[in-house]
C-alpha cells in the first residue's frame, strides 16, 4: 500500500468498489459513464526540480490542459483539481532517511535531492508527492507532506460514482524532474513498500495501485484493497501483489510496469469525513511476509464476499446462507497469499456449507489477473505449488480444487472436471466411491471419484495430518483426466484454489501461505 502527494489532478471516478482510472495519476471506475471535464492541477518547480504532471492532463500541471474525463463502458468521470509538483535541483538538501515520508517533509515532497544525479536516488526512486480529487470530496493540498506526513483530507459524498469518485495521493517512482518532468517506468531493485498510514478514511475503502503508464488515460491501473482505515494501519504491499479488477476490458488493464504509487479513498457510496495520513514509506525487496488486506464477511455474490491480490482471488466462498456467519481475514504479500477464518458458526447437514480459499485463475466466469491459465492440459509443462496452512475442529477438509473444462471460459463448471487434493480432513469424505490408490509425487494417496452436484466429474487424492505441501500439480492433473470417461488432454486447466470445505465453521483454520503457477 501506498501513501503520499503533491500533484496532479484525476479525471476520472472511483465507485462500487472499484478503481478508477485517470489521465496521469489516477484510477477508474465501474459503470456507465459520459465524457466529463476538469480543470488541469497547479504546481511549483524547483531549480531543476520536479513539475508533477497534473492528473487528467497530459502534460506537466503548471502548463497542462483542461482535463478530460474518460467516458465509455466504464464509468466517465470529470476532471479535477489537484496539487502541482515538489521542488528538486542544485543546492537542495539529500536528507538521509530509509523513509521516504520523513524525507519528504524536508523538501517540500520531492525524492532523489538533484535529478541530474542518480546517486542520491533512494533505491533508484526519484519523483513528487502529488494529491488528487474529485473537485468535490477535498482540496488537494499544494504540499500534502507537512506536519504529520502525507495527508488528505475532506468528506465523501453519496452520489454519481463517476463523479464523485473521491480523493487520492501519489507518488512517482521514476521522473525526471525540470520544468518538463517526463514520467518513466521504475526500474530499479524495489519490489515492495512497507507502509504506515494514521488517521481515518471515513468509513471508506482505501485501494492501493501502481500506475502502468505515464499516461493512464483510458487505462485501469492495477491494485489492491484494504478495509477502512480508523486509527492505524501497516503492511508491506509489493508490485506483486496488485491485481486488474474483473470488469476492465481487454488491453485496458496491465501489471508488467510500475510509474506511480497510488492511494485512494472511495467516493460516491457512502458519506464519510476522512483525513488520512502516510506516516511512513519505506522501500523493500521482495519480502515474503504476508500483509493484512482486511476482514471479509460477505457470502457469494456480494462485494465484501472477496478480494484481489496480484494472481490470486482471497475469498469468504459461503454457499449456503441462512445457516450462519463467517468471516475471514485476507492476506497478500511477495507474490503469495493467505487468509484466516476469524469467526464462524455456519452448520450443515452431509454437504460443506462454505470453502474459504484462494483462487489462482478462473471462478466462475472471473479470472485473476498475472496467472497464466487457461492452458491446455497437454501444453503444461509443470505446475508448482506450495502451502502451509493450521486446521481448526469439526467437520472439515484442507484441498486443493482445480478445475479442468472443455471450454476456455465457462460460466460455470457443469461439464467439466474437478480435481481435489486432500491434504487434511475431519470426520467427512469426498464424492463418490473409493477408486483404488496412486503414488503421485512421493506419496500415496487414496483415490475417490464421482459426479458434482453441479453436473461435472469428479475425482480425489486424499492423505491426512499434513500442514505443508510443496509439490507439482501437473501428475495429478494429468491422472485424473485419464481417469474421467468424459475428459482428455484438450481441456483448459482453468482453475487452482486451496482451502477449507468447511461443514461447521470456526476458528483455527488459516492459509500461512499459498503460491501457485503453470509453466
Amino acid at each position: 500500500m501506498k501513501l503520499s502527494g503533491i500533484a496532479g489532478i484525476c479525471a476520472a471516478g472511483l465507485s462500487l468498489g472499484l478503481l478508477a482510472s485517470c489521465s496521469d495519476d489516477g484510477f477508474r471506475s465501474d459503470g456507465d459513464g459520459s465524457t466529463g471535464s476538469g480543470t488541469t492541477g497547479s504546481g511549483t518547480t524547483g531549480s531543476g526540480g520536479s513539475s508533477a504532471s497534473g492528473v487528467g492532463g497530459a502534460t506537466t500541471a503548471s502548463s497542462g490542459p483542461t482535463a478530460s474525463g474518460v467516458g465509455g463502458a466504464a464509468s466517465g468521470s470529470g476532471g479535477a483539481t489537484g496539487a502541482g509538483g515538489g521542488s528538486g535541483g542544485e543546492g537542495a538538501i539529500c536528507p538521509s532517511d530509509p523513509n521516504l515520508v520523513a524525507v519528504a517533509l524536508q523538501t517540500d515532497g520531492w525524492i532523489g535531492c538533484d535529478p541530474e544525479v542518480a546517486t542520491d536516488n533512494p533505491a533508484g526512486l526519484q519523483g513528487a508527492f502529488y494529491a488528487y480529487g474529485d473537485g468535490t470530496s477535498c482540496t488537494p493540498p499544494a504540499n500534502p507532506c507537512t506536519g504529520a506526513g502525507c495527508c488528505i483530507s475532506g468528506a465523501t459524498i453519496v452520489g454519481d460514482p463517476g463523479t464523485y469518485w473521491g480523493c487520492g495521493l501519489g507518488f512517482e517512482l521514476n521522473a525526471s524532474g525540470g520544468d518538463a518532468s517526463v514520467k518513466q517506468a521504475y526500474s530499479g531493485g524495489l519490489q515492495c513498500f512497507d507502509i504506515a498510514l494514521s488517521g481515518s478514511s471515513g468509513g471508506n475503502e482505501v485501494r492501493i495501485a501502481y500506475t502502468q503508464a505515464a499516461s493512464t488515460t483510458g487505462l485501469v491501473a492495477p491494485y489492491v484493497e484494504i478495509a477502512p482505515v480508523a486509527g492505524s494501519w501497516s503492511g508491506t504491499v509489493c508490485f506483486a501483489d496488485v491485481a486488474c479488477p474483473a470488469w476492465a476490458m481487454a488491453g485496458q488493464c496491465a501489471a508488467d510496469a510500475q510509474y506511480d504509487l497510488q492511494i485512494q479513498i472511495v467516493g460516491g457510496d457512502a458519506a464519510g469525513a476522512f483525513d488520512l495520513c502516510l506516516s511512513s514509506l519505506v522501500p523493500m525487496g521482495d519480502l515474503g511476509g504476508l500483509t493484512d488486506l482486511g476482514q471479509f464477511c460477505g457470502i457469494v455474490g456480494e462485494p465484501s464476499e472477496h478480494t484481489l491480490a496480484g494472481a490470486y482471488r482471497i475469498q469468504n466462498n459461503i454457499f449456503a446462507a441462512g445457516t450462519g456467519t463467517q468471516c475471514i481475514t485476507a492476506k497478500a504479500g511477495g507474490g503469495a497469499a493467505g487468509l484466516s477464518v476469524d469467526s464462524g458458526t455456519l452448520s450443515g447437514g452431509d454437504a460443506p456449507v462454505a470453502y474459504p480459499s484462494i483462487v489462482y485463475g478462473w471462478h466462475y466466469g472471473e479470472w485473476t489477473t498475472g496467472s497464466t491459465l487457461p492452458k491446455v492440459v497437454s501444453t503444461i509443462v509443470n505446475a508448482p505449488s506450495a502451502v502451509q496452512f493450521t486446521v481448526g475442529s469439526g467437520r472439515y477438509n484442507a484441498a486443493y480444487d482445480l478445475w479442468v473444462h472443455p471450454q476456455a471460459n465457462p460460466a460455470t463448471p457443469a461439464g467439466g472436471l474437478e480435481i481435489m487434493i486432500w491434504l487434511n480432513h475431519g470426520d467427512v469424505q469426498p464424492l463418490g466411491t473409493q477408486a483404488g490408490s496412486v503414488m503421485l509425487e512421493g506419496a500415496t494417496w487414496n483415490v475417490w471419484q464421482g459426479s458434482g452436484p453441479g453436473g461435472w466429474g469428479y475425482v480425489a487424492y486424499v492423505i491426512n495430518g499434513q500442514t505443508s505441501w510443496t509439490g507439482d500439480l501437473r501428475p495429478f492433473v494429468v491422472d485424473a483426466v485419464n481417469r474421467d470417461g468424459a475428459a482428455n488432454d484438450t481441456w483448459n486447466l482453468l482453475s487452482i484454489q486451496f482451502g477449507f470445505e468447511i461443514w461447521n465453521s470456526s476458528p483455527g483454520f488459516a492459509v500461512t501461505s499459498f503460491t501457485a503457477a503453470v509453466n
